[in-house]
């Protein structure tokens, strides 16, 4: 499986990349590329990352000393983190629910 850590961070892009022979830049795209899939797979990767981390924050609402008054609140907004992948697809489109008061 793709994941975004075997990816190589590049500042430019239309930067050169060295190749293994001094003195012969090799074009970016040609150094590397990602098949639709992976970029896919990327994309609900990172959707999923900031999903969890967000649902690890609201996990103290499943209490049970916790009122059901502010279950009740918060149960809509830990739905709609659960729900995210299946609404978006690419992260940077992505509109986060609101998190309640």
């Amino acid at each position: 499986m793709f994941t975004l850590r075997d990816m190589k961070i590049i500042n430019d892009l239309d930067s050169l990349v060295p190749s293994d022979t001094p003195g012969e830049p090799v074009p970016l795209f040609e150094y590397y590329s990602m098949t639709t899939e992976e970029i896919a797979s990327a994309n609900l990767e990172l959707i999923r990352n900031d999903r969890n981390t967000l649902l690890a924050e609201t996990d103290w609402i499943s209490g049970e000393d916790v009122p059901q008054i502010i279950k009740d609140a918060w149960f809509p907004y830990r739905q709609e983190l659960r729900d995210i992948t299946n609404t978006y697809t690419i992260y940077s489109e992505v509109v986060w629910p609101t998190k309640p008061q």
